[in-house]
Order: C-alpha cells, then structure tokens, then sequence
C-alpha cells in the first residue's frame, strides 16, 4: 500500500501523529507521517500534510519507523527441571523492550482432550499477563492417529498452524510417517500449516550411542551427536510427504546448509514451504563448544550451532530470501542452573535453552543491515510482514497501512549500545550476546496504538496483549 492511502482521514482528530520518521516496508521506505486513532492507523501522508489535531505528537526525526515485529517461535512457561522460569508477565515485557508487539507461542494438546480445551487453558495461562499480542501453534503432546482429526477445530478456534511435530524423541515418541502423512492431509483440506522439527530420532540415536561407547561424552562432542544428515533428512523426508498431498509445511531452527538447499528446491518447485532461523545460528559457529565448560554450556541447542560454512549458508539464505523468518527458539534459561544440572553429565543429559526475545530485532539489525548483508527492507521482511503472512496475521500485522494495527517501533539506526545481561530485562543471569556493541535500538515500541515502551522504560500493562485469532492466505498454502 503507497504512502498517499488514507487522505480521508487527515481532517479527522487522532489520538497519536507520528511525524518526521521514515517508513520502512518490504516494497519500499519514505518520509511519512502516520496518524493513529484508537488501536488502528487511519492515515499516511508526507510530512506536514496531516490535518487535524492530535492528543500526542511524536518526533520521529532521524528515526526508521517499522511495523511491530513478530516472533512465530517462543516456549514461554516451559515446563522443565529446575527453577521456576519467568513467564509472560517478564518475557512480554522484554518482548516490548525488543520491539516485539506479538508473540506466537505453543500450547500442548494432550491425546485425550479437545483442543478448545487445551487452547482455552493455555489462554488462562496468557490472559492478563502479556504486555503484547499473542497467538499458539497447537502443539500434540503424542503424535497419533486420534490428533489429525483435531486439526479442523483448531482452524475454526483460529490457530491454524501446528507444531512443533517432533521428529526427535526428545519430548517422546517422535512422529512417524504414517503421523506426518495423515496430518498432511489434513492440514491441506483445512487450511492449516505444519511446524516441524526436523530432526531424523533414528540417527540422533545412533550417534549419540556410537560418540558415547566411545567415551566421548565431553560437551566438544555435542555437534557431532546430530550432524547435518540429520536435519537434512528430515527436511526431505517432511517435503517429499507434504507434496504428496498438497499441503504447506513451516520448518523450525533451521541450521545446515543440505536442509537450506532442500528448502530451496522445493520453492523452485513453487511448493508451498517457509523456514525460520535463528538468530544464534547466523551469530555463532560450532567452535563455541570447545570453550571452556562455563561458556559451552550456554550453547546447548536442538538442533546444535553447527560450522561456518553453515553459518555462511544461511546468511545467504537470509539475504537470497530463502529463509522467511527470524524466529528466537526462546527458552528461558539459568546459567548457575544449567551448570549444576550438567555437572558430570554426558552432553546427551545437559539442559538446552537460551533467551533471545529482548535482543532477536536488535541482534539482525546490527549484524544484517548495518554491515551490509541485507537491507533495511529485508530485514522487515524477516522480524515481521513474512510472519505475518505465513501464520494469518496479515494485513492486521506485519504492514503500516490505514486499517492495519498500529504497531510500530520506531527505530535510531546510529545509536550504539554495549549488550549487558544487567541491562536486559528477561529475568535471566545470562545472555549469549554479553559484550557486544549492537548498532541500532528500539526507541519506542507501539501495541495497538498505546505506546507500551518509550526511551528505555516500559510504560505498558500486562493487560495491553490480547489473544490474536488467525486465517491463513489462500496466497500461502498454495
């Protein structure tokens, strides 16, 4: 949508004029001002030419405006060993801090309940405790026969996107074939999409016993228990099912090059299939687990950080449009926990897990756009409008556009800051990113037209979020 939509709308009295920021989108960036009433935008113009009057004026001079950005991949409240985790109360608001205004969370359906029941209980858990938007992907506690029929309800409930299918047994019995297939086709019939882990559980298996009879046990070894094949079969296996019976697939932490290209030549095949990465495969390489104990251990996750030549590979990806999305895998996280819980473990026991929903925005601009890698355009594309568009969000979301919601983040591309967990606000002892210098902070982050984080202090309520019902574009499952 161009810069001149909503003219009508200039004379009319807004609650927020933003004006003198430039607006950045995936089709193109202009000097814009916007005009906010209630939670929608009403009007976009050129700078001075909205009429009217408005209760708030913010100056935007100097600042990229964008619209709020999506995180499609977060375990909130997880239920593991250990310390109580900050929940949505701590995450949401560091979510704010990060310029992240929705959250697409998981909630477990267990085989014997209706999944408006297990919905229902995961919004009591969210309700009232979220300083941003929210949504689920259904996620099966068992991968039988007796959940593929569940798929048309979750549809209706407005959560059409599943996952993660696991095809590890890390959590349990891992999808099998028959599973994967059934749900395929029931996910095409209805309009829904699959989220996959892909991870083949046979060979995961054989390499951690085979590394382990060897007495490799030692954290070095980490990488080498799930090997690229392992992804890359998985990703195959998924694709080469799903086009069988026509449905889309959306591919979890993608982190090896073989998956990258598999995901590749399904697209040239114009097959409907979207992947994520993560940010700490595009930050880091494997030789993070040759460092001393205390510093691997933060890196423990499923799939692994894997080499640089992978790591190069999706940067690629990224830039080449390859990879949909930037999606965090967050999972809070104790350090002084994790070292407690690994002591004397083989690295087959050690906990994974690492938080990242404060710093995903900040982390891509800094190393994506201002090095060079992708423009300031791309990068939207990847925190926000793709999301938006795979999981059903758009154009509410993910767009800065009359009739769209009004989040936004506005954005000093210059500023620099030194990353300290001290000065993070997700509740955990550590980040993964503790020292860095990032180019490029969150300002200001808008939620439906309420300005929930302004120059460093929340300013929000954790009843501002509310339970997003989504439909996916026709344009999508293709």
């Amino acid at each position: 949508m161009g810069p001149g939509m909503g003219k009508e709308y200039m004379q009319a009295l807004c609650d927020i004029w933003i004006t003198g920021g430039e607006v950045v989108l995936p089709e193109y960036r202009a000097k814009l001002d916007i005009a906010v009433k209630g939670e929608k935008i009403i009007a976009l113009a050129g700078p001075g030419r909205l009429g009217g009057a408005a209760q708030r004026v913010i100056d935007a001079r100097g600042l990229y405006i964008f619209p709020g950005a999506i995180d499609p991949h977060t375990h909130i409240q997880m239920k593991m060993s250990g310390l109580p985790k900050p929940g949505f109360d701590v995450t949401s608001v560091a979510a704010a801090f990060g310029g992240t205004t929705c959250l697409i969370d998981f909630a477990f359906v267990e085989e014997e309940e209706d999944i408006e029941t297990a919905l229902n209980r995961r919004r009591d858990e969210v309700e009232g405790k979220c300083a941003v938007d929210y949504s689920f992907h259904p996620r099966f506690r068992s991968f039988t026969l007796k959940q593929v029929p569940k798929v048309g309800a979750a549809v209706k409930y407005g959560v059409p996107s599943f996952g993660e299918i696991a095809m590890d047994d890390r959590h349990g019995v891992p999808a099998d074939d028959a599973f994967l297939l059934n749900l395929f086709r029931e996910t095409a019939a209805r309009r829904g999409i699959s989220g996959m882990h892909a991870e083949n559980d046979s060979l995961v298996r054989f390499f951690i016993n085979d590394l382990l009879a060897k007495g490799k046990g030692e954290l070095k070894y980490f990488p080498a228990s799930r090997p690229n094949i392992v992804e890359e079969e998985a990703v195959k296996r998924s694709i080469y099912l799903a086009e069988k019976t026509g449905a889309a697939l959306y591919f979890f932490h993608l982190s090896s090059r073989e998956a990258l290209l598999a995901v590749a030549a399904a697209r040239k095949r114009r097959l409907p299939v979207y992947t994520e990465t993560c940010p700490h495969y595009l930050a880091f390489n494997d030789s993070v687990y040759e460092q001393d104990f205390e510093k691997a251990i933060q890196f423990i996750r499923f799939p692994p950080i894997r080499t640089a030549a992978d790591q190069a590979a999706l940067w690629q990806g990224v830039k080449d449009g390859t990879i949909d999305c930037i999606g965090t895998d967050h999972v809070a996280a104790f350090l002084e926990e994790k070292k407690v819980l690994s002591a004397n473990k083989p690295f087959s026991e050690m906990p994974g897990g690492m938080a990242q929903v404060e710093t995903r925005v900040g982390f891509l601009f800094s190393e994506g756009v201002a090095k060079g890698k992708i423009s300031v355009n791309r990068f939207v594309e990847l925190i926000s409008t793709n999301a938006a568009r795979i999981f059903g969000l758009y154009p509410r979301k993910g767009i800065i556009a009359p009739g769209s919601d009004a989040d936004l983040v506005l954005f000093d591309p210059k500023r620099l800051y030194k990353i300290t967990n001290g000065e993070l606000h997700m509740g955990l002892d550590y980040t993964i990113y503790e020292g860095w210098t990032f180019t490029g902070a969150v300002i200001m982050t808008l939620c439906r037209g309420k300005v929930i984080m302004a120059d460093g202090k929340y300013c929000g309520s954790l009843t501002d979020g509310k339970f997003q019902r989504r439909k996916i574009g026709r344009e999508i499952l293709r």
